[in-house]
């Protein structure tokens, strides 16, 4: 699942998993409607972009509370003040714009293999 406002960004994750037995699932605008009960359960979360004040930190900590989902959080700044909140919130990893594509998918696939509901590496995935 990814969660943000970005459509060049949505375009790119889609392509880049697009080979892979990965189904995306992109939410835009708010971050809120992660957490309504029955959506779904995502076998990981992207979140693509959090600013500092906005929302998406508070959705990101409940997420956290909540499930022990893999997440991966993008972010437009070098700032590492940024990455540290996304990993003291929750984040598994935190990778800066504009994206390595491949690092991504590396990642994806560590986090899923990792993961307790992955039932194996994930095809056209691959590990770092």
């Amino acid at each position: 699942m990814v969660i943000g406002n970005d459509a060049n960004n949505e375009a790119l994750l889609r392509q880049a998993f697009a080979g892979s037995d990965l189904q995306v699932v992109i939410i835009s605008g708010t971050c809120s409607s992660v957490l309504s009960p029955g959506l779904c359960e995502p076998d990981l979360i992207i979140f693509d972009g959090l600013p500092p004040d906005a929302p998406g930190w508070q959705t990101l900590s409940q997420v956290r509370q909540r499930s022990p989902v893999p997440i991966i959080v993008l972010t437009d700044t070098e700032d590492s003040q940024v990455r540290i909140k996304s990993l003291d919130l929750g984040a598994d990893y935190c990778l800066s714009k504009p994206l390595d594509v491949e690092e991504l998918q590396a990642r994806v696939g560590v986090l899923l293999r990792r993961a307790p509901k992955a039932s194996g590496f994930p095809q056209g995935v691959s590990a770092a």
